[in-house]
């Protein structure tokens, strides 16, 4: 296997370096779920790293559709969204006692 490495910054700096080395180690672990948690643009070839480890399930966090094999479950998580919906209820729980419901970015 020829050893892949690539690095890549996001938009803050952060540096991730994606190797295809690791399908290898999981490999004959059983390992049954994955979580994708990559910039977009490489979120495809680790979920297609996934599959190839012989996964049944993952859970996408980039924000892209994923195309997997029909043995694949899959399920993305939008966090952008799933973070307005609590930001939503929290301000809501607070209008209804009675406080600020403002800006929630100046508390704490």
């Amino acid at each position: 296997m020829r050893i892949l490495r690539r690095s890549v910054r996001n938009s803050r700096g952060l540096k991730f370096t994606i190797s295809d080395t690791w399908p290898k180690y999981w490999h004959g672990k059983q390992i049954e779920l994955g979580l994708v948690a990559v910039p977009a643009a490489e979120a495809q070839a680790v979920a297609d790293q996934l599959v190839a480890a012989g996964v049944g399930g993952i859970v996408n966090f980039a924000p892209v559709t994923l195309k997997v094999p029909e043995r694949v479950s899959k399920v993305g998580v939008d966090l952008a969204r799933e973070l307005e919906q609590v930001t939503f209820a929290v301000a809501n729980r607070l209008r209804e006692r009675g406080g600020d419901s403002g800006d929630l970015s100046d508390r704490g």
